[in-house]
């Protein structure tokens, strides 16, 4: 019993530890460029979660694998009308995705408009005019 309790004693020493080194860290004591580095780690370690629900990508051109986990996503509008091109890779000046090498491509009016990829490590995807809504992949029903 007296092991029992000092294992027990052990244990909530060591998640008091966890917690109060979780507290100290001095995020004013990082560059811009580390709290942004910190930023993406954060995200995509909450995007592998299974808690996670969606995440809002704003208007820019992101590597999967790297900026976005791979991985089957549904993709959506969020207000306004725009454009998610994916494709195998970006023109000279790594700005946009040429049309030979786009996989595919899809043009949204709101909110309601979606598409599900199956996102590929390597690949990238443009997202263009107004941000998206990542979403884990659900698969609907056909109601039968």
């Amino acid at each position: 019993m007296k092991k029992l309790i000092a294992a027990c004693l052990a244990l909530l020493m060591v998640l008091s530890i966890s917690f109060v080194f979780a507290e100290s860290i001095d995020l004013s004591s990082l560059s811009f460029d580390e709290l942004a580095t910190l930023e993406t780690r954060i995200i995509k370690a909450m995007m592998s979660k299974p808690e996670y629900k969606e995440t809002k990508v704003p208007v820019g051109v992101y590597k999967v694998g790297e900026d976005i986990p791979a991985g089957k996503w549904t993709i959506s509008g969020i207000e306004y009308s725009g454009v998610i091109t994916w494709g195998t890779g970006l023109d000279e000046y790594g700005v946009e995705i040429p049309y030979n090498m786009q996989i595919s491509s899809f043009s949204y009016w709101d909110s309601n408009d979606s598409i599900d990829w199956d996102l590929v490590e390597g690949t990238y995807i443009s997202v263009a005019i107004s941000p998206v809504k990542f979403s884990p992949y659900i698969p609907k029903s056909l109601g039968f």
